[in-house]
Parts: structure tokens; sequence; C-alpha cells
């Protein structure tokens, strides 16, 4: 048995954002309040970042760029702290100890924002941000950029964005396979966006922030469409080191159910491989649910089939504990990862975070071997070091102030 606090910090951050299957509505009453209050349970019953769908073709857009402030400033402070424990490995038979495994860290993080909106057709916003993990640091580093770009309303009509910004396709909460704009945030992009065409119509050019050349360059579109109560979306991406990857996206609501699905098929080197996501979602007074499969074929014909399940229920026992329940299972090896976890925010911009990971399959099982995987890059970042985390339990207390 061990005690470590060198990588502590992976455990605890990566539990919680396990954690974030559950939905927590705070019950201050105000909507700062409850944004500050969400704490970790919430994240995955928040709808998708939209990116240029536009339904109501009758709005005036303009009214988008009109506002009593001409630069607003704004930001955050989140701190998170906590313990995790647990079998890394199952234990021997004569040796319950081995395998076990004991950790603690902490985490902070500050946001700035500026919003400057100088007339009806220009804007510019940046996002600058700030972490502070105290295992591996000293200090606090630099502000890092993590957003930071322009808009302009040409004729009323055309609305370019230039700049390093976020971009997301799909409909996708666990499984993101329609996301060919992942990693997006890290590209120097130009982005023009027709929302009186069709349904909304972008298209983009695409640059990393170090160009190597040409090849670098990356390019793409999308098409959305509202027809008869379905929303249809069709999008394409190349990059030469890439290759060619379409999305077809549909989302219908049936009976008050969200019913959606992504297909993707990629082109590279004269192969072709395919990947989708199906999915529902529904939620009541006090309870959230929904469900995702997601299927892969790669060039080879190598099959791949998952299943998550995430379940969300608030203010239990007309209580102030949220809990949360997410499960994904490996159909293609029988491995799998359930996590349940519970909060309470005792005080505003508070919020304590008990919880359980488990994780079954044998060892060469896709979540046995990769203990978590998530399509988000920064969540993988994180999950480096959990090594196989079997059986555990964590502690959080999380501290958001937005100001």
């Amino acid at each position: 048995m061990s005690f470590r606090i060198g990588r502590p910090l992976a455990i605890v951050l990566v539990l919680a954002a396990l954690a974030s299957a559950a939905a927590q509505e705070a019950a201050t009453g105000t909507a700062e309040a409850d944004e500050a209050s969400a704490g970790v349970l919430d994240d995955l019953f928040d709808e998708p970042a939209a990116d240029t769908v536009v339904a109501d073709t009758g709005e005036d857009y303009r009214e988008t760029y009109v506002t009593a402030e001409k630069v607003a400033l704004g930001g955050s402070f989140y701190a998170l702290g906590g313990v995790a424990g647990g079998y890394v490995l199952w234990p021997t038979e004569d040796d319950w100890t081995s395998g076990l495994d004991r950790s603690l860290g902490a985490y902070a993080k500050t946001t700035l924002t500026l919003d400057a909106r100088p007339s009806s057709i220009a804007r510019v916003r940046a996002s600058f941000v700030s972490t502070f993990m105290p295992t591996s640091s000293a200090a606090w580093p630099r502000f890092s950029i993590s957003e930071l770009y322009g808009d302009y309303a040409i004729a009323e009509t055309v609305f370019a964005r230039l700049g390093q910004f976020t971009s997301v396709w799909g409909q996708g909460r666990l499984f993101a396979p329609g996301d060919l704009m992942s990693g997006s945030g890290s590209y120097f992009s130009l982005r023009a966006s027709v929302p009186t065409l069709l349904d909304g119509v972008s298209f983009y050019a695409m640059t990393p922030v170090t160009m190597a050349g040409y090849q670098s360059l990356a390019y793409a579109a999308k098409a959305d469409l509202v027809l008869a109560g379905t929303y249809l979306s069709g999008g394409v991406r190349y990059r030469e080191a890439e290759g060619l990857r379409g999305l077809v996206s549909v989302k219908r609501v049936a009976f008050g159910t969200d019913l959606m699905a992504d297909a993707t098929v990629r082109w590279l080197e004269d192969a072709a491989s395919w990947s989708g996501v199906a999915g529902f979602f529904r939620e009541w007074d006090d309870l959230k649910l929904y469900g995702e499969y997601y299927w892969a074929v790669d060039a080879a014909g190598a099959l791949d089939h998952k299943a998550a399940l995430a379940v969300g229920f608030n203010n239990i026992a007309d209580t102030p504990l949220d809990l949360g329940v997410k499960a994904r299972h490996s159909l293609s090896d029988g491995s799998g990862i359930v996590v349940a976890a519970v909060t309470w925010s005792p005080w505003r911009y508070v919020t304590a975070t008990v919880g359980a990971p488990f994780i079954y399959g044998g060892d060469d099982g896709y979540y046995v071997s990769h203990s978590y995987d998530d399509e988000d890059e920064d969540t993988r970042v994180q999950a480096q070091g959990l090594q196989d985390y079997r059986l555990g339990a964590f502690v959080t207390l999380a501290l958001k102030i937005p100001f």
C-alpha cells in the first residue's frame, strides 16, 4: 500500500470529470449562484456547444452585436481539492493490500474575459487562462490565450470570424465521432457564415498556430437545415495529413424525447473508415436520462461497438443532494466503467462531491487498458497516470466564483 503526493492531481481531476454524469441545478434562485454552485456533475447534461445553427430565418442577426455596454470585463476563479483511493490492481488472495493506492491533490484556474462591441457590425472577444497545480508548480504561470477573435458583419448577410476560437460539430454527448472540429481551439481560423442561407452555412480555413507549410492548412464547410421539424446537418473537413472526412447529422424531438444520430466517413490514402453514434435524451422535473450507442469500422474492417447510459437525479427526496450515475460498456471486449457520485452545495459558490468509480473487464479490455477514455483531448491528458483504477472512491471540494 502506498501514499503519494506526486501523481495525485490527475486522479482527482479525472475522477471529478468522470462524475460529471449528474446534472446539478442549484436552488439559490439566481442565475449567478446557479452557475457558481453547479460543480463538476452537470457538464455532460449541458447542450453541446452551438456552432452556426440558426433555425429562425426571420431573426434580426444584428441584435447579436447590439449591447448597452461597449466593453464588458468578466471571468471566474475555480479551485478544486480532494483525496482519492482505491485499487489500481485487484488484490491477491494472500495480500488484500496489494494494488491499494491513495493520493491527494489540488488545482486552481483563473479565467479573464474581455468582450468589446464598438458597433453593430463588429465585436472582439478575448479569454485568458492561468492554472496552478501545487504538486507540480511553485507559482502561477503566465496567462495563456484560450480564445481571441474578431467578428465582422458584411452587408448584414455574411458574418466573418477571424482568430482563435472553438467550433463544435455533431450531436454526441458521451461519444463524439461527429465532432470533426475537435481541436479547433488550437487553430487560427477564418469562418464565414451565412445564417440566412438554408438554416446556416459556414466555410472555414484553419491553420495551426505554428504553421509548417501549406500542408498544415485545413478547410471545412457545414450546412444546416430544419425540415418538417427535423434538424439536418452535413459537413466536410479536409487536411492533407488527415484526409477527407464527412459528417451527416440528424436530430428530432418525438414524444418529448430528443433523438439524434451522427454518421461519419473518412478517406485517407484510398482507404475508407466509418463511425457513428445514435442516442436519446429525456428530461423530467428532477430526472435526466440519456443513452448512446457508438460503432466504428476501420479501414481493415475491424468492428468496434460501445454503449453508454447516464442518469441524473436532482434534489433527492427534496434535499439539496444530487445524484449522478454514468456507465460505459464496450461490446467488443466486455470491459466497461461505472461511476456514481453525489454532490451537495452547502454554501454559495461551494460544491462538495463524493463518488466511486468501478472498472471491469479483462486486462486487455478497452476501458481497463485506457482507464478512462474521452474524446476531449484535455481530459485524456489529465487521465494520464490514472493507471487502471479498478475500484475506488474520491471526495472533492470545489469553489467557483464568477466575476
